[in-house]
């Protein structure tokens, strides 16, 4: 009797273990793995098309993801999008996914559909999968691009020229512009009144291949997209070669003003000004780029930019050879033009902008840059003092600073550029009154639309 008794204690005993040691590992598994991942996502979009981008932020609490799943639903139809299951490690920022969605290759048909995201977090053993959450995010299917027209004649342009395109979108049309080549020019919507005419400020550059593709084109919110050529003739044009010679003096003097900063501040001179003409160069340029992309969506300017004063020293696509001791160093392109007046002449500005820098610019040294809107702007560089700061309202005529010998210059002189979406393009025909006629008024002239520089210039009606 007794024996029993000791073995009905036994199997309770084992039981109230079990129980206790599955309670235990329950709460440690909770405890342990902590909450569900939190799924984020950044502007989720409402349409899908050809390419739709879909970015998430899987936030794993501390404890990791092991599984994430992205899957497109249509009716009885799933198309898994994304499975990843190598993400065991903890990433203190959450888990980063980047999609980009084509609908007209998975056979879907256009209408309601659905996004729907998986997470798992962190596994515990064989027995405990990680916690499980999920969220749906309702979109329609759409495959059928915008519309767009051209509404200009033929545009005749030079190598490192400018020019206008002018275009009507379908309503439906997000984002546009203009492709040359592998740049793009965003376009922009000057009447406030019919958002489907769009204009689009462009340029062939002078480092852009012979016969580059010229094409409109119209995104909607489904990344469907539309091109449509541009009827564009390209006169070629051949830029003078320049050759340099430095002598030990000049490799000096240029090199010293930036030896700090180079890679090499104990380097000899010529190793430093190599350094300077070529990656500072770059550097300095896609920096100017950003500055003169920031811009305003209306046209700020009015008529041809005023010419700075002064005579031509250098041109706009010089390629220039620079020889030291006999022996070639290195070569670069000007980029603008250069112009000397007298020592500590007044800078003025070309045209009505908004300053985006004023300030010592690298090799340009003080530096005033000017939005003109739509991607225009203009530099000035070599500045020994500035007027202005980076904000300003400035008119055309306005004082911006003096002119002088800083960066990579010697003598006091001007260098003034010209940009179009931070795209180098030849000043000279923007101060020239019959260049602006013939082609940005002309431009909305044949599509049969007011010159929105003009004062006082309102939108028809629409018919």
């Amino acid at each position: 009797m007794g024996t029993k008794r000791s073995a009905s204690l036994v199997i309770i005993a084992l039981f109230i273990c079990i129980i206790l040691g599955g309670l235990a590992a329950f709460l440690g598994w909770k405890i342990y793995l902590g909450p569900a991942p939190e799924i984020l996502a950044d502007k989720p979009p409402q349409y899908l098309g050809e390419e739709t981008p879909f970015s998430l932020l899987i936030k794993d609490n501390g404890k990791g993801v092991s599984k994430l799943e992205v899957a497109l639903q249509q009716g009885s139809t799933e198309k898994i999008l994304l499975a990843r299951t190598d993400l065991t490690a903890k990433d203190p920022d959450g888990v980063k996914a980047d999609l980009k969605i084509n609908v007209k290759k998975m056979g879907l048909a256009q209408g309601q559909a659905y996004l729907e995201v998986r997470a798992w977090g962190k596994r515990l053993g064989t027995f405990f999968p990680g916690k499980f959450s999920s969220r749906r995010f309702a979109a329609t299917v759409d495959f059928t691009p915008p519309k767009i027209q051209i509404r200009n004649a033929i545009i005749h342009m030079r190598r490192g020229g400018s020019a206008l395109a002018i275009y009507e979108m379908s309503e439906d049309a997000k984002t546009h512009g203009v492709t040359v080549g592998a740049r793009t020019f965003p376009g922009y919507r000057p009447y406030k009144d019919d958002q489907r005419i769009g204009v689009c400020p462009f340029a062939y550059s002078q480092d852009e291949v012979k016969g580059a593709e010229i094409a409109a084109f119209a995104l909607d919110q489904a990344g469907n997209k539309i091109k449509v050529p541009v009827n564009v003739r390209v006169r070629w044009k051949k830029y003078r070669r320049a050759e340099l010679k430095l002598s030990d003096r000049t490799i000096n003097i240029l090199s010293s003003r930036f030896a700090a900063i180079s890679p090499t501040p104990n380097g000899a001179p010529v190793e430093i000004f190599t350094w300077i003409n070529t990656t500072f160069r770059k550097e300095i340029n896609q920096k100017i780029k950003s500055l003169a992309q920031k811009t305003e969506d209306q046209m700020l300017w009015k008529g041809p930019f005023d010419r700075p004063r002064g005579q031509p020293m250098a041109g706009f696509g010089d390629r220039r050879t620079y020889f030291h001791n006999g022996q070639s160093i290195t070569r670069a392109v000007h980029l603008g033009v250069d112009l000397a007046d007298v020592a500590q002449s007044p800078i003025l500005a070309a045209a009505d902008g908004i300053v985006r820098h004023a300030g010592p610019m690298g090799i340009y040294g003080g530096c005033v840059i000017v939005d003109h809107g739509q991607g225009v702007a203009s530099l000035y560089g070599h500045l020994s003092s500035t007027n202005v700061s980076a904000g300003d309202q400035v008119e055309k005529g306005q004082k911006l600073g003096l002119s002088g010998a800083t960066g990579l210059a010697l003598g006091d002189h001007l260098h003034y550029s010209v940009l179009i979406n931070g795209v180098y393009v030849n000043p000279v025909e923007w101060w020239d009154s019959h260049w602006i006629k013939d082609n940005i008024i002309q431009r909305y002239e044949e599509a049969g639309l007011p010159f929105p520089g003009a004062k006082k210039a309102e939108k028809p009606a629409k018919s």
